[in-house]
């Protein structure tokens, strides 16, 4: 809902107001998700070697086993999926969330915005904005792993802590400690359960429930001037602030200050088109952006955490709470972030773009001819790069930072419109 209001009668000030809760749009995701048929496992295979293993007979051809027997036996190998012609549904919504009122996850929104006119042609607008979010869903793992009775939980996990390299680019988050969590076991299972993140059952450690909030500020002005100029433009002001320090299956999930952040989104724009000479019109449009979050990630090895450690150097790491065995997961190391999101960031994102145009009469018809100028600063802001950061005690985090990606270079072009 919203309303306007004329504040003086004259057309010139007016203050607008809105409020809206919205919630998210369901069409086939949840009967998708329960639809046997996705589960289906519709192919698997084995090995067979024709050697007269188990009492059979060598290169006759014939595979010498029991093909329904799905582990190995005689001439074949173990099929690779047990489940091979069975559907296993490894999502599944609580009823809490499908069933009853108010369950829907959703948001609302609420503006207020003030508009002025300045002058002949000129125009202000000021407006707040937030954004709050409910019903928020989190997905428990209620799979219970071979050998186990329960599920997996808080308890199953167990904590080692870091002290992180102490590197001037990692500003406060440098020499400072870090902790995780592994699994005692790898033995796992998958049985995702959606619920309400405000319905999950006490567990060790905080359930404050999850949070998102957005505010922001806009200040816009549109104005045209002169003989066909014309300027739009704006400052935007944002923050989002997101809560997820609630545990879901692992305490990883609830690890200050990695699971409550703030992030700021403040933007400038601005575009302009004004005749200058005999009919050529320039254009411009200029960005200001958000640099990227300077974001951080370790990979341990049991070597480094298994048993608390000094490094002989303060740019490498020391485990100040081991492990106290090896990483349970096969692949032998387990990743670990050192910076939160929204507090390192690279700097600003500039970008300004160039047009000049004409348009011609031919025969009754119009023929606009451009010649645009995209990135005319030849800025190169850093649009992706390596978050992996290597500890070393010479060259610490060698890699990191490291551009992948570079905003495109400064490009000319020309084009033709005929209107007909």
């Amino acid at each position: 809902m919203g309303a306007a209001y004329d504040v003086f009668g004259n057309g010139k000030t007016a203050v607008k107001v809105a409020l809206g809760r919205y919630v998210i749009s369901e069409m086939t995701t949840i009967a998708g998700a329960r639809n046997a048929q996705a589960g289906l496992t519709a192919s698997a295979s084995r090995t067979w070697t024709d050697n007269g293993a188990g009492g059979g007979i060598a290169n006759d051809l014939i595979p010498q086993c029991n093909l329904k027997n799905l582990a190995a036996n005689g001439e074949c190998g173990a099929i690779t999926s047990t489940t091979f012609g069975k559907s296993v549904l490894v999502r599944r919504y609580a009823p809490d969330f499908i069933e009853g009122f108010d369950v829907r996850p959703y948001s609302w929104q609420a503006n207020t915005t003030l508009s002025q006119e300045l002058g002949h042609g000129i125009g202000l607008a000021v407006g707040y904005f937030r954004t709050w979010y409910g019903n928020i869903s989190v997905t428990q793992n209620l799979g219970v792993p071979a050998g186990r009775t329960t599920p997996i939980g808080p308890a199953d996990y167990t904590r080692f802590c870091i002290r992180t390299p102490a590197d001037p680019r990692l500003g406060a988050y440098g020499n400072q400690t870090v902790c995780g969590y592994d699994l005692n076991f790898s033995t796992t299972s998958s049985d995702q359960l959606v619920l309400l993140d405000k319905n999950l059952p006490a567990t060790e450690g905080r359930t404050n429930g999850r949070t998102e909030v957005f505010n922001g500020l806009d200040i816009s002005t549109r104005a045209r001037f002169g003989s066909g100029g014309l300027l739009n433009g704006g400052i935007s002001l944002g923050k989002s602030t997101v809560n997820n320090c609630t545990i879901v299956d692992t305490p990883q999930t609830a690890v200050e200050p990695f699971c409550n952040t703030s992030s700021r989104q403040d933007q400038v724009k601005l575009n302009a088109s004004y005749p200058i000479w005999k009919g050529i019109t320039v254009a411009a449009v200029y960005q200001n952006l958000p640099g990227l979050d300077q974001t951080a990630t370790l990979t341990l090895t049991s070597a480094q955490i298994a048993n608390a450690s000094t490094a002989a150097s303060p740019l490498l790491i020391s485990t100040t709470t081991g492990l106290g065995r090896n990483i349970s997961a096969a692949a032998g190391f387990v990743s670990l972030a050192m910076v939160p999101t929204g507090t390192l960031r690279e700097k600003r994102q500039q970008q300004l773009d160039l047009r000049f145009s004409r348009s011609f009469k031919v025969n009754g018809k119009v023929l606009r001819a451009g010649f645009d100028i995209y990135n005319a600063t030849n800025s190169s802001d850093v649009l992706a790069f390596n978050t992996a950061y290597t500890p070393s005690a010479t060259t610490p985090g060698v890699a990191w930072l490291t551009p992948s990606t570079v905003l495109p270079g400064r490009l000319y072009k020309f084009n033709v419109q005929y209107t007909f």
